[in-house]
């Protein structure tokens, strides 16, 4: 759906085969890189590599103004991290 809105949308998911995900839902799985900043990051799954992420770790994946998306709640942090962050 984000895509057919016009966005560009990166998937990742270390336990994914990415065969599969080419197959059954058109998707190419690619590592999150420091080098991309994006301006929303979702956390849609609650796989241990991503809940050892800190907020710092997140900040670097972010574009200016960017913000995370926490749909699982995996991203629990002391204080208030440094950037706009939304959870179920």
């Amino acid at each position: 759906r984000l895509e057919w809105l016009g966005h560009k949308v990166h998937v990742a998911d270390p336990l994914a085969d990415p065969a599969e995900a080419r197959e059954e839902y058109g998707l190419e799985l690619a590592p999150p890189s420091e080098a991309t900043k994006f301006d929303l990051v979702i956390g849609a799954v609650g796989h241990a590599d991503y809940r050892t992420w800190s907020a710092e770790k997140l900040a670097t994946l972010l574009a200016d103004d960017g913000m995370v998306a926490d749909l699982k709640r995996i991203w629990r942090w002391k204080g208030q991290p440094p950037f706009r962050c939304w959870t179920l």
